[in-house]
């Protein structure tokens, strides 16, 4: 899952303008029903959200709403099942797995549930809800990644591989903390340390914990990392700098992450931690606005990033329009997930306030095949997965709190595209 910081504040201060929010409180009407906060007088607790209780046993005297507060299918009528009252479908709010205090790092789907992250612990939690394992190293973690068998979670000191059940495989020290990683082939985890100035990339066996090899060093190149599926490549993205790139490395046999180019646009084309990948091995990325880039193009090779063949421009997806762009992005390798977000929010308001739809995108036909309403705002979202085992998305967003002073409470929802 991939987010961005979107540069408006400086915007904002300049007009001076200031723009209030609103919630609804937990019991009310629309509000949040937890274990420990119960709803107001007249209203009924459904799924974990305040309801008035006509709206629970069906508009007009029809079928209840679904499990997830949506409008039930009727598999009789001729509009391929959907049924909705003159409002339309009411969007969706989605099904809260697992809930915490501090920063969200990842989520991963597996069969059994889902391994959610924070700076804390991993914690396994099943389809069920309940919680199955947990791993803690007593420091705080600081980086976490999956490649469908080993998870590698990197403290402030070491790096623990562990089976997706968090039984430990192996553990071994670093030479500098790390701010992300990836694992490539061979169950190798590729660790990048928190400087964007003569950074200096480790790479480590899962298997055995042995340190494989250390690259030449690096510079403004960017922190946050992710790989290209299918490949030994990995992408890194300058967030933090103007004008914002993105940046291709190798990882070579003997285990050295070895830099390749960057896209040749240099600002002319928006580069941010939202983008998603088409295919297995993976020939495109699609940023949040849109734009398809070749990743492996004609000439993609080390030399003058001007004349780069990494990232050429090879049309769009074709799927927004205006001023519209995605909040978050994932893949499968057949299809695009992405959460489309309020496009004129100003930087401080919360994520999905106003209007976001969780959209499922066929990259090869250029078209939305299924979307949904999404209802819930959020600060941040940190993970943002696609759920093949329940044909759903995972949203693992910042709930209390600010990226300024901290998050201190994250929640991971399961929402339906369809």
């Amino acid at each position: 899952m991939r987010t961005t910081l979107l540069a408006m504040i400086v915007v904002a201060l300049a007009v001076g303008c200031a723009r209030s929010t609103t919630s609804t409180p937990a019991g009310a009407l629309g509000g949040e029903c937890l274990p420990d906060r119960r709803c107001s007088l007249g209203l009924e607790c459904f799924r974990g959200i305040c309801l008035e209780p006509e709206m629970i046993a069906g508009r007009d005297g029809g079928a209840p709403l679904g499990r997830d507060a949506s409008v039930p299918l009727d598999p009789d009528r001729g509009d391929g099942g959907r049924r909705a009252d003159d409002a339309g479908v009411p969007p969706v709010t989605g099904e809260v797995v697992a809930r915490g205090s501090g920063e969200l790092l990842a989520v991963f789907v597996i069969e059994a549930g889902w391994i959610v992250v924070d700076r804390d612990a991993a914690r396994l939690i099943g389809r069920d809800g309940g919680e199955l394992a947990t791993f803690a190293s007593g420091r705080e973690i600081t980086a976490a990644a999956f490649d469908g068998e080993y998870v590698a979670i990197a403290d402030r000191a070491e790096l623990t591989s562990l089976t997706p059940d968090l039984a430990t495989i192996a553990t071994s020290r670093l030479p500098r903390f790390c701010e992300a990683g990836v694992i490539v082939s061979g169950h190798r985890f590729v660790c990048g340390p928190e400087n964007d100035w003569d950074r200096v990339f480790s790479t480590h066996d899962l298997e055995t914990g042995a340190t494989l090899g250390l690259s030449t060093e690096h510079t403004y190149n960017g922190i946050p990392m992710e790989r290209v599926p299918g490949t030994d490549h990995f992408v890194t993205t300058t967030v933090s700098s103007s004008p914002s790139d993105f940046h291709l490395y190798e990882v070579t046999a003997s285990g050295v992450a070895t830099f390749v180019n960057e896209s040749p646009y240099h600002g002319d084309i928006a580069a941010s931690t939202v983008f998603a990948f088409v295919g297995s091995p993976a020939t495109h990325l699609v940023n949040h606005v849109g734009v398809m880039l070749r990743i492996f193009g004609d000439g993609c090779a080390p030399g003058s990033s001007f004349t780069s063949g990494c990232f050429v421009r090879d049309g769009d997806l074709g799927t927004l329009s205006g001023s519209e762009g995605y909040v978050a992005m994932t893949e499968d390798g057949t299809s695009i997930y992405a959460l489309q977000g309020d496009g004129d929010r100003f930087f401080s308001d919360p994520l999905c306030e106003t209007a976001c739809t969780i959209e499922r995108v066929d990259p090869a036909a250029r078209r939305v095949t299924s979307s949904r309403g999404y209802a819930v705002p959020f600060l941040a979202i940190p993970a943002f997965e696609h759920d093949r085992w329940a044909s759903k998305v995972v949203l693992g967003v910042q709930s209390e709190g600010d990226r300024f002073d901290g998050f201190t409470a994250y929640e991971v929802r399961l929402a339906p595209y369809e």
